[in-house]
């Protein structure tokens, strides 16, 4: 299993825990690599019960700061995992960003450290099934060297740790995440976008971002 001593003693802030796996797969990443763990989210914890719950009972030390957003934490903590549904234009995320804070998401640490093969799928309709369906095809041929992970619903940087360079990762990626990595100019060994319609125009300026 590798380690990834570069972030021990790192105060690491999880921006928007959720209930997916993604925000706990980072608290679990970050606590496991020996960093100090901050968790904040908008949402209280009776409303983020169940993935608090999970934290507590795994006996892991972090900090708790739910149902608001403290300045400090953007300002004390060397790095930031934004959740996929915070808009780069956050008041906090700008925040951290004047502070020269390093901000990241799940997919872009993980494109950063991967050591393997990725393949990104993407889309407005049908990722999920064109994700599955191209895993299943190379698992055919390369076997368990083959990897499910991103927006599927399981944990990309869960995976971190055990890859090799003979894996091959098959990821969905939703718009949130291609945002972050056309940001940082990363991008998959292979890619496949299966269609572009108008959807979360909340989150993107327009169609054309």
């Amino acid at each position: 299993m590798r380690r990834f001593p570069q972030y021990r003693n790192k105060k690491v802030l999880i921006f928007g825990l959720g209930l997916n796996d993604g925000g706990l797969g980072m608290v679990d990443f970050f606590v496991e690599q020996g960093a100090i763990v901050t968790v904040t989210d908008g949402k209280t914890e009776e409303q983020l019960k169940e993935t608090v719950t999970k934290i507590n009972k795994s006996g892991k030390q972090v900090t708790f700061h739910l149902g608001e957003h403290l300045e400090s934490d953007f300002l004390n903590n060397d790095i930031i995992i934004r959740n996929p549904a915070i808009t780069p234009d956050n008041h906090y995320i700008q925040l951290a960003i004047k502070a020269r804070k390093t901000i990241e998401m799940e997919m872009s640490l993980f494109f950063k450290l991967a050591p393997c093969k990725i393949v990104g799928i993407s889309g407005t309709k049908g990722k999920s099934t064109t994700t599955t369906l191209t895993y299943l095809m190379l698992k055919e041929k390369f076997g368990d060297k083959v990897i499910l992970a991103g927006n599927i619903g399981k944990s990309a940087i869960r995976e971190l740790p055990n890859l090799t360079t003979d894996n091959i990762v098959v990821l969905e990626i939703s718009s949130f995440q291609l945002d972050v990595l056309r940001a940082a100019k990363l991008s998959p060994h292979a890619a496949l976008l299966t269609n572009i319609y108008e959807d979360h125009l909340n989150w993107h300026k327009n169609l054309e971002e």
